[in-house]
């Protein structure tokens, strides 16, 4: 996809724009910082003249590379900084700030409550994964080699193995949910990073070792029958 074709994807997904703020759903593959001609950074420019913004834009809050999911620009430093005040004074508090829907492969039980589990990265072969820790140690959390993560989950709606889930994370940390997610079994749809480490033996859903779950495409292959 050309640059231009980019620009026009970004400024056609806009989904609030108010003040100072713009917020736009951001494509999967789409890296967020780089040397990349195509990576958000180098596209801001474009994307203020495409919106006839008078002030640059500066990104607020996004979803990493691999994921979909929203981003949130700004034209003013002061209320980027209210934003990111606001995120840093609850850390560590059971307040949430921000609410996400996601479409899960398998159903979490129970339907409602909190998912309490550290987490730190980790080196897997040649990729920096994040991966929970069951059993930290005070000087784990001391030392900083991992970090408290709490994520409160309501399901919507459930059907056919798949189900609508309210996610409130509680704290901060790099692919929090799609982490914490795996623990209840169930992966969100179109993870093709964690999706690996939830399989299935007998037909019963089972949690793989993270030393074994290489990422790969979620779905391979769909086949539709019409007729």
């Amino acid at each position: 996809m050309s640059r231009q074709a980019v620009v026009d994807l970004l400024a056609a997904s806009v989904v609030y724009q108010e003040g100072s703020l713009v917020g736009f759903n951001k494509p999967p593959n789409l890296a967020i910082t780089g040397k990349d001609d195509l990576c958000l950074t180098s596209l801001l420019s474009a994307v203020q003249r495409r919106l006839s913004l008078a002030q640059e834009l500066h990104i607020v809050k996004a979803s990493s590379k691999e994921h979909s999911g929203l981003v949130l620009l700004s034209t003013c430093h002061q209320t980027t900084q209210s934003i990111e005040n606001a995120y840093a004074r609850r850390d560590g508090k059971k307040t949430a700030l921000t609410s996400y829907c996601a479409v899960t492969v398998g159903i979490p039980e129970p339907a409602m409550g909190e998912i309490s589990v550290a987490l730190t990265q980790q080196s897997l072969g040649e990729q920096t994964m994040v991966v929970p820790v069951l059993n930290p140690s005070a000087g784990n959390f001391e030392r900083k080699k991992v970090k408290k993560a709490v994520t409160r989950y309501r399901v919507l709606d459930a059907a056919n193995g798949c189900a609508l889930v309210q996610l409130q994370p509680l704290t901060t940390f790099q692919n929090l949910l799609q982490v914490h997610l795996t623990l209840k079994l169930c992966t969100v749809l179109g993870d093709h990073v964690y999706s690996s480490r939830v399989g299935r033996v007998l037909g019963l859903p089972v949690l793989f070792s993270v030393d074994l779950a290489v990422p790969r495409t979620q779905v391979s292959k769909v086949r539709v029958n019409v007729g």
